[in-house]
């Protein structure tokens, strides 16, 4: 199974790296949203995990273009801030979850799982 993850930050996107990958996947990782969507348009992946707000293409503006070509893969949107706003910008866009910086582990962790297991019973 292979995720996507689309943040900013290198350490952040090191941190998620690091988890999904001892939970099994295979991690692709970029810088920003124009980037993601070309990364995802060229890759097979069961996840998209992508920070909200990122120089060159947010996260939003990424889930409504990957929505409109894949009406399934699960997308996880990550923010730094509790704002409900964001948070309804995300789920109008097309996210699946939503979870806040930083996250736990464990938390991004079940949060993948389930979102790869009902995307993959879905699918078949």
């Amino acid at each position: 199974m292979r995720a996507l993850v689309v943040d900013d930050s290198a350490a952040f996107v090191e941190l998620v790296s690091n988890i999904l990958c001892q939970g099994g996947l295979e991690v692709a990782s970029v810088r920003n949203g124009e980037d993601g969507l070309a990364a995802f348009q060229l890759g097979d992946f069961d996840i998209v995990i992508t920070d909200i707000m990122m120089p060159e293409g947010d996260g939003i503006e990424m889930a409504e273009r990957i929505r409109a070509v894949s009406a399934d893969v699960p997308i996880v949107m990550v923010a730094a801030a509790d704002n409900a706003e964001y948070m309804a910008r995300a789920r109008q866009a097309g996210a699946t979850a939503y979870l806040l910086k930083p996250t736990e582990g464990m938390a991004l962790e079940t949060t993948v799982e389930e979102l790869v297991m009902f995307h993959h019973f879905a699918s078949a």
